[in-house]
């Protein structure tokens, strides 16, 4: 199989009409403070060659509200340390978390399964929820946005702070995760609110000057090593509400406000047991695809066949590759329809048996509006205008409430899987705008993965960071 390494940004661009991690206070040093949860954060300043090793572009110190330590949670040694500083173990047996786990899962197959529609996709749950989380917290008891935003993410869970617990599960297991937020200069958000409520990274910037499309790419690029390089563009993170002089029309919509989520992950197969092949792929139309495949030596996986597909877990490092192929006669389209991800969301019962594994070695990308995806399933509120947003915009002169909208939630998704493991990543960037104003010997199988196929990555307890689904490898 193939060496996989996801990045997941996820980007949230807010804006309005009128009418914890280890985090940084730029320039102070060490800092102690407190999140949602109670949890302890340790403020630290961010090594500048992390920080800006790729453009130069820097930002003013008063500028920075709070920034993340950079730590390399790909590294084990800083997987321990975190491991020995939380209490998921006793979490983890809580109906809250049960239940918030289980809303995770939903969110992933519902919004993955409206996308994954027509030829190969690429999407990271983990990267969207992180900024659309945070948003959630950010907005007003009661606003129907909020509403909207509790309903798709933690309907069973609504009450408890999850964005630091989710970042920090995937970070026990081998992520990179992050989370910002860049506010207009010419707002007065409440900073004492997101500091104290909320996770992220807070920054303020013009969104009109020369440099503020590079210093968020620099942010994203840090996040994710790199890996998504080719796919963060400045045109995507441009005010493209104001003209070329800064200033925008009287009664337009105005950026305010936007919000980034990160993963990355790269992991390498818990055995060195792929050799590589070319062989062929027959795509959604029958036609035969010579492709690179990866064949691997026989060796112990989890699986779960049933008359209508076979699941096989191929074993990560710190977690699985999970690889759905449908049985002759069944497309990956009525699988989906059938609710097969939610099935293996349920943790069916899994059989060790003696794999030997034949599947394509690919590269994918994938650009994902998700705006009018969220507005297909019923989840309309947030691209409307409402008040609510104080906590990020503040209020107009007269003491009114400003009135927002999200006016984009766009995903830039990439995965490898390589003879040695797997590489991945994507951000998903969110607008929104203003408006002045017991064991057998296993049985031996042999699985062909040469038709459309779905495949999920999770971390090792289960909970997916990708999805995605191949269907044709020719250009």
């Amino acid at each position: 199989m193939k060496k996989i390494v996801w990045v997941l940004a996820l980007i949230l661009a807010l804006s309005g009409c009128t009418g914890g991690a280890a985090q940084t206070e730029a320039g102070n040093g060490a800092k102690e403070n407190t999140d949602k949860s109670g949890s302890r954060m340790e403020e630290t300043t961010v090594p500048g060659d992390v920080a800006q090793k790729d453009s130069g572009v820097s930002m003013a110190k008063e500028d920075i509200i709070r920034q993340q330590e950079w730590i390399d949670y790909t590294l084990p040694e800083n997987q321990e340390k975190l491991r020995r500083q939380d209490n998921e173990a006793w979490l983890v047996n809580q109906k809250k978390y049960q239940d918030f786990c289980r809303d995770y899962w939903a969110f992933a197959n519902t919004v993955f399964s409206q996308i994954a529609g027509e030829g190969n996709v690429i999407y990271s749950p983990l990267s969207a929820y992180l900024p659309l989380s945070e948003l959630s917290y950010a907005l007003e008891d009661g606003s129907e946005p909020k509403a909207d935003l509790i309903r798709l993410l933690r309907a069973n869970a609504p009450e408890e702070y999850w964005t630091d617990k989710l970042m920090q599960h995937f970070q026990r297991r081998g992520y990179l995760t992050a989370s910002s937020i860049w506010i207009s200069k010419e707002d007065q958000p409440d900073l004492e609110f997101l500091q104290k409520n909320l996770t992220s990274d807070i920054y303020r910037i013009d969104f009109a000057d020369k440099d503020a499309p590079q210093l968020q790419m620099d942010w994203i690029n840090r996040w994710t090593k790199g890996f998504l390089k080719d796919q963060v563009k400045p045109e995507d993170f441009k005010d493209q509400n104001k003209d070329q002089n800064g200033e925008i029309s009287a009664g337009r919509e105005e950026l305010f406000c936007r919000l980034i989520g990160t993963t990355y992950v790269k992991a390498a197969w818990r055995e060195p047991f792929f050799h590589e092949k070319e062989d062929i792929f027959y795509g959604a139309n029958g036609q035969e695809q010579k492709v690179p495949f990866l064949l691997s030596n026989p060796v112990n996986m989890m699986c779960y066949f049933t008359d209508r597909y076979q699941a096989v877990r191929v074993p990560l490092e710190n977690g699985d590759m999970l690889v759905l192929l449908p049985r002759e006669g069944e497309s990956v389209e009525q699988l989906l329809q059938a609710g097969v991800l939610q099935e293996i969301a349920a943790q069916p019962e899994w059989t060790k048996k003696r794999v030997t594994l034949h599947m394509p070695d690919f590269t994918q990308s994938s650009r994902i509006e998700l705006l009018p995806v969220l507005e297909k399933l019923g989840y309309t509120e947030i691209s409307q205008r409402h008040t609510g947003y104080v906590n990020l915009a503040g209020k107009n002169p007269d003491g009114s409430e400003k009135v927002c909208r999200i006016s984009q939630v766009l995903q830039e998704s990439k995965i490898e899987v390589k003879k040695t493991g797997i590489e991945a990543a994507s951000f998903t960037k969110v607008d929104g705008l203003k408006t002045t104003a017991i064991e057998e010997e296993p049985e031996n199988v042999e699985v062909y993965v040469n038709r459309p196929y779905l495949y999920v990555i999770t971390e090792s307890s289960g909970l997916p960071s990708f999805l995605g689904v191949n269907r044709d490898f020719v250009k």
